[in-house]
């Protein structure tokens, strides 16, 4: 027996092996230690490991954490002018994108995070620091000897570390959680869905029994009673070996002794397999708000246009609850109060939401056009080198290059630098209305809910009303006559519209 005594006070007594998440009184650590807790109605015993087993599972985890892994993750800073710049060579940048802990690249640290943490419902990661207090290595706990305990002194994270209870404060452990229902632990996933898990289980295993026998039902096998006890075990030992397994599908078998077979009157057809099978692929989809289209089953609600809007429904509805936690707990845990006013770390999702080269050379096309973006800045949006000349803002179908509207000079008109800022409205309404015109419930609710934000980004630009009241206007009148398969056309003529009056 160990009594655990610290700065945060006297814990409570236990045996150094135990799991911190059970204690000895609790009637769940025998559930534990003689696996009753894993029991489900279809028979089937879901474990975390054997969670993974069933493929829905593994490819749903893998796809989140492999995806969430590829994010790069960064320190930002924001400039006097109001600009995000990432600070790519700042210590904290390297540690979290590059190698958080020693001989683990970045990727593989933050993918078995993320698969901890959809798999246990919890992920704590240990932040060494040096004498200053600055971070220096990203060190993981086990899941399940972690859990996060408050107690009068304040929150600790309570990790068993080689049968030792090792008490760490909880400004130095990120803790990345699911669902909670206390506010501190997060719910163990795979508890919750281990119904949901052991059927698809449960459905693996009868396709593979099925197969294993050749694809053939079972039966009875009627002997008549007058047949002797030799003759009977000889019979049945012929009839399984002609009858079951692979490698007799198509053989015939023929029986003697007026012995006759009766086969099973249901079959995987019958009993709908396939069917059964997306649709409790489906329900793990919903228990890891993923479309089940990602775990290869058909799902015709939603459709986009391009890989490009795809990518960001995905990001919206899946990964951004995941990435938000991350960056907000990063920001919280390595960067200093007096610091986070102007830094803060989050993913780089550009890459996700990278366009097709035609839709992105067309979109480059338009912000040079609007003088939003030099040629140079443009071409460096797709990694091209810069050209001489390159750097000065202009609309290539006219004759004579603009001086950047974001640099207006003595020379330059003012006229000409609120016709830019107005036509860095009018396009960012664009893009904005482009993208939620997709789908018309959410069009519907941008309308409803941005109007604020869209005056409010006009007259801080100083653009007159106008151009934010009259495309508003023709979103509603569309909305209300449109048919939605027709909406996206609609809003985007009403899109180029504006964006060539203001261009002229």
């Amino acid at each position: 027996m160990e009594y655990v005594i610290g700065p945060w006070g006297v814990a409570e007594s236990r045996y150094s092996l135990e799991n911190p998440n059970l204690p000895l009184n609790s009637p769940a650590v025998w559930d534990e230690v003689f696996g009753t807790q894993w029991e489900t109605g279809t028979g089937e015993k879901v474990s975390h490991a054997r969670a993974m087993n069933y493929a829905a599972v593994h490819q749903a985890v893998q796809i989140i954490s492999g995806d969430v892994a590829k994010l790069p993750l960064y320190l930002y800073k924001q400039s006097e002018a109001g600009i995000r710049e990432a600070q790519e060579t700042d210590w904290l940048t390297l540690l979290l994108s590059e190698s958080p802990m020693p001989d683990t690249n970045a990727f593989c640290f933050w993918r078995d995070t993320m698969t901890q943490a959809l798999i246990w419902g919890n992920a704590f990661i240990y932040v060494q620091r040096d004498a200053m207090g600055e971070p220096v290595e990203l060190l993981p706990l086990l899941p399940d000897r972690t859990a996060m305990k408050r107690y009068d002194s304040g929150l600790w994270c309570i990790t068993e570390a080689d049968g030792k209870i090792e008490p760490i404060r909880a400004e130095d452990v990120l803790h990345i959680r699911g669902l909670t229902l206390d506010r501190i632990n997060g719910i163990d996933w795979t508890q919750g869905a281990r119904e949901a898990i052991a059927l698809g289980l449960a459905q693996q295993g009868f396709a593979s029994r099925f197969f294993k026998h050749g694809g053939r039902q079972g039966g009875i096998l009627e002997i008549p009673a007058n047949v002797s006890k030799l003759a009977r075990d000889a019979l049945e030992e012929g009839f399984r070996k002609s009858y079951e397994g692979t490698d007799n599908p198509f053989r015939t078998v023929i029986l003697r002794d007026n012995a006759k077979f009766h086969a099973a009157q249901t079959s995987p057809a019958d009993s709908q397999l396939v069917e059964a099978t997306e649709q409790q692929v489906k329900q793990i989809a919903r228990f890891f708000n993923l479309r089940p289209s990602k775990l290869g089953v058909s799902d015709s609600a939603t459709s986009y246009n391009s890989k490009t809007e795809d990518n960001q429904d995905y990001l919206d509805t899946t990964l951004s609850h995941w990435t938000t936690q991350i960056g907000q707990e990063c920001t919280l845990k390595l960067i200093s109060a007096p610091r986070r006013r102007r830094l803060w770390i989050e993913h780089d999702t550009s890459n996700l939401l990278r366009m097709s080269p035609t839709a992105q050379a067309e979109y480059l096309q338009k912000m040079v056009s609007a003088t939003l973006l030099s040629p140079n800045e443009a071409r460096r949006v797709i990694n091209m080198p810069p050209r001489d000349g390159g750097d000065v803002y202009g609309n290539p179908a006219t004759s004579s290059p603009a001086v950047a509207p974001q640099q207006p000079t003595q020379d330059m008109p003012q006229t000409d630098a609120k016709h830019a800022d107005t036509a860095r409205v009018v396009f960012a309404l664009g893009a904005a209305a482009r993208h939620k015109a997709k789908n018309q419930s959410s069009f519907r609710v941008w309308l409803a809910g941005d109007m604020a934000n869209l005056r409010l980004m006009a007259h801080e630009n100083g653009v007159d009303s106008p151009w934010i009241d009259g495309p508003l206007a023709e979103f509603r009148a569309a909305l209300d006559a449109s048919k939605p398969e027709n909406l996206s056309e609609t809003v985007a003529k009403i899109c180029l519209k504006y964006e060539k009056e203001c261009l002229k």
